[in-house]
């Protein structure tokens, strides 16, 4: 990590096309590329973008599950930029060699960590930093609010901590008082005016509220916070093939 006290990470929306926004939030923070979702080809696209136009300190977020994608990246990727690999188990043996050849190319990499002990793992497997989400962040979340989770990593974690989550001006602060090395600003960002989202999108984040995102995941182990967009029943059925995931109750599963 650079060398900074405290690094403030600002995040492009999931698979957008938005090099132009990364760009201007680089003069005030770290660009942050959210390459989790969407389909190969445009993911591949963005990333060769962000990379030809070489934006200082460039982050890729990236589900570190794909063998192709790591090694995509891994081509790809210019010495001194930072990937976070998440969706990962950091003592999978697959993650281990990952981050070994990250670190060859001069790639700072972390992993996304939703416990102490996930996060002692990544430090063992040879991780930079770790980035600690709370059960306040969206898409795949700690089962553990930030505070909670943040209070147990830095006790036991000792390389660099992000936290990801339940982050406004006063939560950031008092994440750089408890010692964390920075944090990732994401969806916090989705209103600015820059922020590179259809107006459809921006009329509908701008109206929701507090109570509308859900977890879903979290009697399986894999909690997962999402904005509820659709219909109750839509999100019924979310609900209930988790239970059917958990219950091994095939019939509910067969009824989706």
């Amino acid at each position: 990590m650079p060398s900074r006290d405290f690094i403030f990470f600002a995040a492009s929306p999931p698979a957008v096309d938005a090099p132009d926004f990364l760009e201007a939030v680089g003069e005030v923070a770290e660009p942050l590329l959210d390459l989790r979702y969407g389909a190969d080809h445009q993911r591949r696209v963005l990333l060769e973008e962000a990379v030809r136009r070489e934006l200082t300190g460039l982050t890729v977020m990236v589900d570190g599950r794909y063998a192709s994608w790591v090694e995509f990246l891994q081509r790809v990727l210019p010495a001194e930029a930072r990937v976070i690999l998440t969706f990962v188990s950091p003592d999978d043996e697959r993650t281990r060699r990952a981050i070994a050849h990250f670190k060859s190319r001069g790639v700072v990499t972390g992993v996304e960590v939703d416990s102490a002990d996930a996060g002692l793992a990544a430090a063992v497997a040879g991780a930079d930093f770790v980035v600690a989400s709370g059960n306040e962040a969206g898409g795949l979340v700690s089962e553990k609010t930030t505070l909670t989770l943040l209070q147990e990593v830095l006790e036991d974690v000792h390389i660099p901590v992000v936290v990801r989550g339940s982050l406004g001006p006063r939560g950031a602060a008092a994440a750089m008082a408890a010692g964390c090395a920075g944090c990732i600003l994401d969806s916090q960002l989705l209103l600015l005016e820059d922020a590179p989202i259809s107006d459809a999108l921006r009329q509908s984040l701008a109206s929701a509220g507090e109570g509308d995102t859900q977890v879903i995941g979290a009697i399986s182990g894999r909690p997962y916070r999402f904005l509820c967009v659709g219909s109750e029943d839509e999100r019924e059925a979310l609900r209930e093939a988790e239970r059917a995931s958990f219950t091994g109750d095939q019939d509910a599963e067969a009824s989706l």
